[in-house]
């Protein structure tokens, strides 16, 4: 068994710059290139230089900085463009170069992290509007709190608002329903070409063709791009109340067995809303099943007549136990079904205040407490509108996920570009109603019988002063090895009426890998272009990363110090306390 102590890295690609196409347009356009011109006419290749002869090609087109036929060039040379480039934070222009490495020696969490913090590649526009997640006495904020995804980002970088931001909860769906979550980070994803998705009720969002959402298709929730959806197709929005989708109340009535009252409590509604909603569905029990073990309530009780008092009697005796006057008044402890009935017995009908009509009056609390009956918190309402007025008070109830069909996809121009990372396992946030992933991806697993496992610092140290201790972890990982090859034997032998033995492997090893531990050697090759090989330094670099992945983070620096300086501008390697390296930026964030 191997135990690896040290990450490593290798760069095995990198962008070739074709100066024959550079110089067609050049010609074709009048414009001239003397640095360029220069090394073609000497025939010295440009080697290393490639990626950053690129990005100074796509800095130029964007500014259109060359002279024309016959001039002088004038500015910033060949290596101040770059450094401009990074210094005025045009990352955009320095995405065009592209580096593939080779990693290996590395654990699963470390690839996790790598690949979940990198710049998103699933970008939303910065007029994107994100609701509250926040509630007041059940409801959402949504309508009263809600930003741009843009001023998130401003706010991320500003130290006076960094510390509201991450008290600012947003809206999640957990697979069941919509909950707050907290913000983890936001982030700016470059230009990008952008295509607005528009709904058949209205609902639009711009973004990247590689923004996912959630879809459905065959009754299965599926996560897909929008380059791979097309017209009619289903998406999720946020949404209705839980108590009306038909999924939640089977699942909750029938597979899981509560009583209407315990469905009741979770969706925050009446039993009786239950019931109506359960009945409409036709989702009913046969007659008597639902009574199965239980005694009524009443069951052997009698009932006599009891004595009868006349009409005066009763209007007396029934004005002297009215209100604190009734030995069972609970004043503002009793139900909220309570100060209604309060509120219908303290005022007379009057017409609708909304629209005028005189039938199916409501008494309506004004400040949504049924214990506050005074005469200027109540407001009378016909049905209808009292129907309205509380629909138009935004998520009262738990609120579960609806779908609506995709009317059309347009491109619609470029523009600058955001994501936000949301700390919740189900990475996705809703934005613009949308219920829109946030770039989080997944791995799948080859065989692990014969894999290494990476010693995590901390346990190397611990193995200098508790040698007890650090057998203990090499135990541990010898014996979830062990426990992976046994289940994938077992595993294989249950699959054995799949006919493609690659098919059966597959089902098998993607099952036993669940009992691997995190420090499970695994090795990958990622292509990143230099603004996101800067965010990789600058975020796992950082004193406060973890030093695994801090080492690996220094190793990239070093790499593209040696490979591509001038990307690394700004970029300084440094000692830190604990006597591992970090990098400090002089110019974060590009």
């Amino acid at each position: 068994m191997n135990f690896v102590n040290e990450p490593k890295v290798a760069l095995i690609g990198k962008p070739v710059f074709e100066i024959d196409g550079v110089m067609r347009f050049l010609d074709e356009h009048g414009y001239s290139w003397p640095e360029l011109e220069e090394k073609l006419q000497q025939m010295i290749s440009l080697g290393d230089d490639d990626a950053e002869w690129l990005v100074e090609t796509a800095g130029r087109m964007c500014y259109q900085s060359w002279p024309k036929r016959g001039e002088t060039m004038k500015g910033r040379s060949h290596e101040d463009h770059i450094k401009h480039l990074i210094e005025v934070k045009h990352g955009a222009c320095i995405e065009h170069a592209n580096f593939t490495f080779a990693i290996w020696g590395i654990s699963r969490s470390l690839s996790h992290e790598l690949v979940r913090h990198r710049i998103a590649s699933y970008c939303l526009a910065g007029d994107t509007v994100i609701h509250s997640g926040s509630r007041i006495h059940g409801r959402f904020k949504g309508m009263l709190k809600k930003w741009t995804i843009k001023q998130l980002f401003d706010w991320s970088l500003d130290k006076k608002r960094k510390g509201r931001l991450k008290r600012i909860l947003i809206r999640c769906f957990d697979n069941e329903k919509i909950i707050p979550i907290n913000i983890k980070s936001v982030q700016q994803s470059g230009l990008k070409q952008l295509v607005k998705v528009t709904l058949a009720d209205g609902k639009w969002i711009r973004c990247s063709k590689d923004h996912r959402f959630l879809t459905n298709i065959n009754g299965k929730n599926i996560w897909k791009s929008i380059k791979e959806l097309s017209v009619g197709e289903l998406l999720a929005i946020n949404g209705k109340p839980i108590y009306k989708d038909m999924g939640w109340l089977r699942r909750k009535y029938h597979d899981e067995n509560l009583s209407q009252k315990e469905m009741a409590k979770l969706a925050g509604v009446s039993h009786h809303t239950i019931r109506s909603w359960i009945r409409k569905y036709k989702l009913q029990k046969s007659f008597g099943s639902w009574s199965i073990g239980k005694t009524p309530w009443n069951k052997n009780k009698t009932y006599c007549a009891g004595w009868h008092h006349s009409l005066e009697t009763r209007e007396t005796l029934s004005q002297k136990k009215m209100g604190s006057g009734n030995p069972r008044w609970l004043g503002d402890a009793a139900s909220q079904q309570a100060g209604r009935f309060r509120a219908q017995k303290l005022y007379d009908i009057k017409p609708c205040e909304t629209c005028g009509s005189e039938e199916d009056i409501c008494r309506h609390h004004i400040d949504e407490n049924t214990h506050n009956n005074d005469a200027n918190n109540i407001e009378f309402l016909c049905n209808s509108c009292h129907t309205t007025k509380h629909a138009a008070m935004m998520g009262k109830f738990t609120h579960t996920i609806d779908w609506q069909p995709i009317r059309s996809i347009v491109p619609d121009g470029k523009e600058m570009t955001y994501d936000i990372e949301v700390d919740h396992d189900c990475h996705n946030f809703v934005a613009n109603g949308f219920i829109t992933h946030n770039s989080q991806l997944s791995q799948r697993y080859v065989d692990s019988s014969s894999v290494a496992f990476i010693v995590p610092p901390a346990i190397q140290e611990l193995a200098k002063i508790d040698q007890n201790a650090y057998q203990k972890w090499i135990d541990h990982c010898k014996q979830s090895r062990s426990l992976y090859e046994e289940l994938t034997s077992k595993l294989s032998d249950m699959y054995v009426d799949i006919e493609s033995k690659l098919e059966r492997r597959k089902k098998a090893r993607q099952a036993a890998r669940s009992v691997l531990p995190n420090a499970t050697e695994t090795k990958i090759v990622v292509t990143m272009n230099a603004r996101a090989i800067r965010h990789l330094i600058e975020l796992r670099a950082n004193p406060a990363a973890d030093v695994e992945i801090r080492k690996l983070a220094v190793k990239i620096c070093r790499i593209l110090q040696d490979k591509a300086p001038l990307f690394a501008h700004g970029l300084g390697i440094v000692k830190l306390e604990d006597g591992t390296e970090g990098v400090e930026s002089k110019y974060p964030r590009v």
